[in-house]
């Protein structure tokens, strides 16, 4: 079922960028705060949550609570 969602240049038919461009902005706000950042941070930058779940889901991320 993945595969029908994602090619294999990591780009999502439903999502609003891709992936790649995704794990890339997030990856620029954790390397300055400990690894970490918010989804309301990703947010400001355009990484919607729905990106910021499936990075979680393909563990290219973790929640933290």
């Amino acid at each position: 079922m993945a595969s029908r969602y994602f090619n294999s240049s990591l780009k999502c038919n439903i999502c609003s960028m891709e992936q790649s461009d995704a794990l890339g902005v997030v990856a620029g706000l954790a390397e300055g705060q400990w690894g970490m950042f918010t989804t309301a941070q990703a947010e400001a930058r355009g990484v919607p949550r729905t990106d910021v779940a499936r990075l979680v889901r393909r563990e290219l991320a973790r929640r933290l609570r």
